[in-house]
């Protein structure tokens, strides 16, 4: 790790994930035909760097955000996980926390996670992660307008929703605190 610059580890990333996307295209993909509908015009990969310090570090890549056969939104993504620490949920050194914003709403915000939090499904059987190593997962999440039951202002505002920021930050698990600025992922509509 001492020989690669954090520049050096983002264009590797990305280049990673574009031979990864290129392969999958070159040698065709057996996934059935109904597990992505609509698939998003103004999504594009996005590669974001959680620095802890000058040495440690995560890198986070969307790969792709598609609209699942049951209506729920779905992210994969891929998590470098640079830092000196074990990243996971009970008994790692770090624990990853994710919230949304829903077109920077903070009340429908609320509205939203309260709603959705018991079926996130994040990064489903890939913690914990290991300090110097690299995983792949998905984030599953509820299209915010399934919330809408009638024609209130708040079940107009889920219906027709833009744009959901989805927004990470590691935790400490002694101390409880966040430890690292947050970085943010902006999902259009789909």
């Amino acid at each position: 790790m001492s020989n690669i610059t954090r520049r050096g580890f983002v264009k590797c990333v990305a280049a990673l994930t574009a031979s990864a996307a290129a392969s999958s295209l070159l040698t065709g993909c057996n996934c059935p035909a109904s597990s992505v509908i609509n698939p998003p015009e103004h999504f594009s990969p996005e590669t974001k760097v959680l620095q802890l310090d000058d040495q440690y570090y995560l890198a986070v890549s969307t790969t792709s955000y598609s609209r699942q056969p049951d209506g729920r939104l779905k992210l994969d993504l891929t998590i470098a996980n640079y830092t000196e620490g074990a990243i996971g949920i009970f008994g790692a050194k770090y624990q990853l926390m994710n919230y949304f914003m829903l077109d920077d709403m903070e009340s429908l915000s609320n509205f939203y996670v309260q709603q959705s939090y018991m079926s996130i499904e994040f990064f489903q059987g890939q913690l914990p992660i290991p300090a110097n190593s690299v995983k792949s997962g998905e984030l599953i999440f509820p299209d915010p307008a399934s919330y809408a039951k009638g024609n209130t202002p708040v079940d107009e505002k889920l219906k027709n929703w833009k744009t959901i920021t989805f927004i990470l930050y590691l935790m400490d698990t002694q101390t409880f605190m966040p430890i690292a600025k947050q970085i943010e992922f902006s999902l259009p509509h789909l």
